[in-house]
């Protein structure tokens, strides 16, 4: 499961609560959110509704800059409209839909997105999400400027 994007569904947080409890929880407790409504299907599978949409504590207005007006994600739109997989397969990549952003890049991954895409076009999707998804994202996630 990887996001239009390139973000690895399969290692966030979000959508890991659909399948463990205790991480449900946690997200759950952390944002705020009806347990209920703490985990995450993929935005594939909510036809680009963003997940954090509606939570105005983590995007301003309620959406982020990547969303239109109704809270889908212009990037899913995009890949939906060029009927492609994912950014890496587009013409115009890397467009500026992906250009990263320093607001909030410790608890939103996006600035990951030009870097998984340009690796899952020089390797493919499979062997980067069976070899390189996970190292990528655990790094960006504990790992310090300087280390």
């Amino acid at each position: 499961m990887t996001a239009p994007c390139g973000i690895p569904c399969f290692e966030c947080v979000a959508f890991k609560a659909k399948s463990n409890e205790t991480i449900k929880k946690q997200l759950s407790e952390r944002l705020g959110l009806d347990y209920d409504k703490s985990d995450c299907i993929g935005c594939r599978n909510r036809n680009g509704k963003g997940f954090l949409s509606e939570i105005n504590n983590i995007f301003p207005d309620g959406k982020c800059l990547l969303m239109n007006e109704k809270g889908y994600c212009k990037i899913y739109l995009c890949v939906e409209e060029r009927q492609i997989h994912n950014c890496s397969e587009c013409d115009e990549f890397p467009c500026e839909n992906l250009q990263p952003l320093a607001d909030r890049a410790n608890r939103i991954p996006h600035n990951l997105k030009v870097y998984n895409l340009s690796l899952i076009r020089k390797l493919g999707l499979e062997t980067w999400a069976n070899e390189k998804a996970g190292k990528i994202w655990k790094d960006y996630m504990t790992k310090k400027f300087d280390q």
